[in-house]
């Protein structure tokens, strides 16, 4: 029940065009809102979003190219201080 739940919050989070990246060299999923998920329940919820089969040979990038932030050796918290620098400095980002 509580995997399904999960998925549905990725879902939800895929649909409202939430931002998301991979943190600490892959190991850990984050949305731009702080949301943290499982790599594989990304996974299911992206196959499920675009109606796909396990074995395809598609990565994030490819398949949400305006969503997927990256893959970032370091924690999440280091990329959004970084980037609340950043945009209070230059106002950029």
């Amino acid at each position: 029940m509580e995997n399904t739940q999960q998925l549905q919050v990725i879902l939800n989070k895929l649909a409202s065009r939430v931002k998301f990246g991979l943190y600490e060299s892959g190991r850990c999923c984050y949305f731009e809102d702080a949301t943290k998920v499982y790599y594989h329940d990304l996974w299911d919820a992206v196959r499920i979003a675009n109606k796909m089969e396990r074995g395809h040979k598609k990565n994030l990038a490819e398949l949400y190219p305006d969503l997927f932030l990256g893959v970032f050796p370091h924690k999440f918290q280091r990329h959004k201080s970084t980037k609340r620098l950043l945009l209070s400095m230059f106002g950029i980002m």
